[in-house]
């Protein structure tokens, strides 16, 4: 029997809050408020953010986007307008929704839309509070922080009827507070974003897959030798179907400028359309474009991505930039996995964590001769041993030392290699020096590499170097304000301010990595200290509570043997935070 065919779309569905209680008590207001509310949205709330009305049933609705971003700013409209509703509704009528927001494959019909997707949005949905709303991993991995929404971490909920936890996330209207630091505006070099190229023909997921992968690769080649400041490709990910609004969220991520375009795959051959796009004004800066076989686009000496680098390097400053520092996996298949498992990597769960391990195992074997996914499972290794999810510490620490020098005789040159050697020697090794120079050799490689520029500034803070702590954290917040594993970038950015002496700062930020990610211990370990070192004492007592429930064992003792910070400049304050904050000493 053949595949039904499926479409990628964002599923809201609405549930009235105790609508039994109220049909039983004011049926027929209740019956007036719905009708003429769903009539309403249908027609102003709906269609002005590409959705469709796919089904009301008295005390609910179920509909559909096209993009992730507008079903959220539908599903927040509607939440006003209902509120806005209750001055003219009798005493005790208190209508108030609960919403749910899902990305799933569906299958459309005449009059319905079927599959597992949608039962999930209906089972999501009774998981929301009264006027809350609630989105899966899927929705919400598509969203921009602080432009389309801001969001909680609720955790991994059993839901009705389903064997497995799903992870959910609490929304809230975008108060602005996507980027930690600011960019330095006296920097010299343009800001590029790079965004995903679209399909040609929408729908098409093989021209979606080879777009994405093309993007990388050009911000890549474009953020060789610090002639421009590119945001990471993962940030840029953020723009994959956004469409008319690339450019808000071009200038959210504090972009000067935007590269867009579409792609086209015939056969084996690739044809491609670029755009260069000031952000501020809108004004096309350059326009190109060029075709080539598919094999050859992501082989950093091929002639066709040189020459279209070349050309939007000279529009945006008129000189030279050098050739990718990480090449691109030749395989597109791999390349497509290695993607997948940096981000299941930093989820934190479990499941994905492990799942992430097996893909970057396989990748390892089936590319021997490639630095990048040794240097990503060396990375693994030590995000295992952090989260003491590993059963052998002293062994996982030896694998990720083993597997960074790995990729580093693979490709001497890989900023990403260094800088996660960087990493390993310092959580583990305890080698502040040697992991300094191997920061500052993967900035020298690659001035935009911000895994490079965080670990700079949290090594610092572990030495006492203020002012370089400080400067690390601003330029991996600034360089990767939208990255995935933005709750990752936000607590060693935090520690690295802890270092510097700017408690306050270390605390907003170490906050704001615990509402993204519960699961992540040293966030836990951060924000109590940075609560305690601020005289917030109450607070960082309760921190430590949830700590320790996820940490049992954990003790000043603990930290200072096995954490940088015991042999820092401010360790023995550090400890005292601690325990006055209710760990116990030993």
């Amino acid at each position: 029997m053949p595949a039904l065919p499926r479409e990628r779309l964002a599923l809201l569905c609405v549930d009235m809050v105790e609508s039994v209680r109220l049909m039983q008590a004011h049926e027929d207001a209740v019956i007036e408020l719905w009708q003429s509310f769903v009539l309403e949205v249908h027609r102003e709330v709906f269609v002005a953010q590409g959705g469709q009305l796919v089904k009301s049933l008295g005390d609910g609705l179920l509909a559909s986007f096209g993009s992730p971003a507008g079903a959220v700013r539908a599903a927040f409209e509607l939440q006003r307008r209902m509120a806005r509703r209750q001055a003219g509704l009798p005493a005790g009528c208190d209508v108030r929704l609960r919403v749910g927001l899902h990305a799933a494959d569906v299958v459309r019909t005449d009059f319905d839309l079927l599959g597992q997707g949608v039962n999930l949005v209906a089972r999501l949905t009774a998981a929301a509070g009264p006027g809350e709303t609630v989105a899966s991993e899927d929705l919400r991995a598509s969203l921009v922080g602080g432009l389309d929404a801001d969001w909680e971490d609720l955790g991994e909920v059993y839901l009705k009827h389903l064997d497995q936890p799903v992870r959910l996330y609490r929304l809230e209207r975008a108060q602005g507070d996507a980027a930690a630091l600011p960019p330095d505006r006296t920097a010299l070099q343009p800001t590029l974003l790079v965004a995903p190229l679209a399909p040609l023909r929408p729908g098409d997921p093989q021209a979606a897959l080879h777009g994405e992968l093309v993007a990388d690769a050009l911000a890549t080649a474009l953020g060789r030798g610090g002639a421009l400041r590119v945001l990471s490709p993962l940030s840029a990910r953020r723009l994959r179907g956004r469409g008319a609004d690339a450019l808000a969220v071009g200038a959210h991520m504090g972009a000067g400028y935007l590269c867009s375009g579409e792609c086209q795959v015939r056969g084996e051959r690739l044809q491609l359309h670029l755009r260069l796009t000031e952000v501020a004004t809108g004004q096309s800066v350059w326009q190109g474009g060029g075709q080539g076989a598919v094999a050859e686009l992501f082989d950093a000496e091929g002639p066709l991505l040189p020459r279209l680098a070349g050309a939007l390097r000279a529009a945006l400053v008129q000189r030279e930039v050098h050739h990718a520092v990480e090449r691109p996996l030749p395989n597109l298949h791999s390349a497509t996995l290695l993607l997948g498992a940096v981000e299941l990597m930093h989820r934190q769960s479990r499941w994905a964590f492990e799942h992430a391990g097996q893909l970057l195992a396989h990748l390892t074997e089936r590319h021997p001769r490639h630095a990048q996914p040794a240097a990503w499972r060396a990375k693994w290794h030590v995000i295992g041993v952090a989260q003491g999810w590993s059963g052998q510490p002293a062994e996982e620490a030896a694998r990720a030392l083993q597997l960074s020098d790995t990729a580093l005789a693979l490709e001497p040159a890989s900023a990403l290699a260094w800088s996660i050697r960087a990493n390993a020697r310092a959580y583990i090794r305890h080698d502040h020096e040697a992991a300094l120079a191997d920061c500052l050799r993967a900035i020298s490689v690659h001035p935009s590499e911000p895994l490079a520029w965080l670990y700079l500034g949290v090594i610092s803070g572990w030495r006492g170097d203020a002012a370089r702590a400080r400067e690390g954290a601003a330029q991996a917040l600034s360089l990767s304000p939208q990255d995935p594993m933005g709750y990752y970038f936000d607590v060693l950015a935090a520690a690295a301010l802890l270092g510097a002496g700017d408690d306050a700062e270390s605390v907003r930020l170490a906050r704001r990595s615990l509402r993204a990610n519960r699961e992540h211990l040293p966030t836990h370990k951060v924000l109590a200290i940075g609560l305690a070192l601020n005289g917030q004492t109450d607070e960082a007592r309760q921190v430590v509570q949830g700590l320790r429930l996820r940490e049992p064992g954990f003790s000043v003792a603990t930290f200072r043997e096995r954490s940088p910070w015991g042999r820092s400049p401010r360790g023995d304050t550090l400890c005292e935070a601690l325990a006055e904050a209710g760990v116990p000493r030993h």
